[in-house]
């Protein structure tokens, strides 16, 4: 791990940075044209980002990069329920890699959306806008607050503090993923 102590006015400071595993592979390839990369075409017209969260909305945070800067207590640690959907997710991109319809990949790993998204902006040189409406929906997406007032103003403002965790644990979490 990597982590620094030092003594500023005689009071001893420390600071641990969040601990990652990087696994590193490589292979020959006899056509590199058919490769993915995570770099956004600027020259492509009216293009999406889409996630392919196989955490499936659970948003679990512990360990993850925010949690430890900030001290969370946040116990629940990101995992793989079912490897078969990892399995899928292969054979889907892989799928769609063939067919051309996949202009970047990246996965979304240490940082979570915000992070897997700013790189494959930056990579591209291009600005993006990502709405994530979608995934701060608790439960089944209907059955929520706004049944109880019938006005969605009044709807945001009396769950602004729980959209505000929503909207850092959709950003922020490090299930396993894709953005394609």
């Amino acid at each position: 791990s990597m982590r620094t102590v030092w003594s500023d006015a005689g009071e001893s400071k420390k600071v641990t940075s969040p601990v990652s595993l990087i696994v590193s592979a490589f292979a020959t390839l006899a056509d590199v044209r058919g490769t993915l990369t995570p770099e956004l075409n600027s020259a492509e017209a009216d293009t999406t980002l889409i996630l392919i969260d196989l955490g499936k909305g659970q948003h679990r945070m512990g360990g993850s990069m925010l949690a430890q800067s900030l001290n969370l207590e946040d116990g629940d640690v990101p995992d793989l329920d079912d490897p078969k959907d990892l399995v899928n997710l292969v054979n889907a991109i892989n799928a769609l890699r063939a067919q051309g319809q996949i202009l970047a990949y990246h996965d979304r790993s240490d940082g979570g959306l915000f992070a897997c998204c700013c790189e494959m902006a930056f990579a591209g040189h291009v600005g993006v806008s990502l709405n994530i409406d979608m995934l701060l929906v608790e439960g089944d997406g209907i059955t929520d607050s706004r049944m109880d007032t019938g006005d969605s103003k009044n709807w945001a403002s009396q769950i602004s503090a729980r959209r505000e965790e929503l909207t850092l644990k959709a950003l922020f979490n490090e299930e396993l993923g894709a953005v394609i």
